[in-house]
């Protein structure tokens, strides 16, 4: 055990995500809510970085690309490419998914 470390103190360990309820006093709604008000920030960060590149403001479907994308590594794949790719790709990348 000592090639490892010391273990941790079994009281200073976080509770299991499964003995959580929602609702009770323990903070797991608050954690939710601060990845929601992440997620939420992260899409207008997103938003203002193609309306800045473009020029103009993104279009319902455009905007809807961005919104549909909540998880982190998705939402900070979307804001590399946008900061980084030629302007017409931009477009063609917001409008990928709109069907034809």
């Amino acid at each position: 055990m000592e090639r490892f470390g010391r273990p941790p103190v079994i009281g200073q360990l976080p509770p299991f995500k499964d003995d959580l309820q929602i609702g009770d006093k323990s903070g797991f709604t608050e954690p939710l809510m601060d990845n929601q008000k992440i997620v939420l920030h992260w899409h207008i960060k997103i938003i203002r970085i193609c309306e800045a590149r473009l020029q103009r403001m993104l279009s319902n479907e455009e905007r809807e690309f961005v919104r549909r994308r909540g998880a982190f590594v998705a939402l900070e794949m979307i804001e590399d490419s946008v900061s980084t790719m030629p302007t017409a790709e931009l477009v063609g990348y917001l409008n990928s998914e709109i069907d034809n």
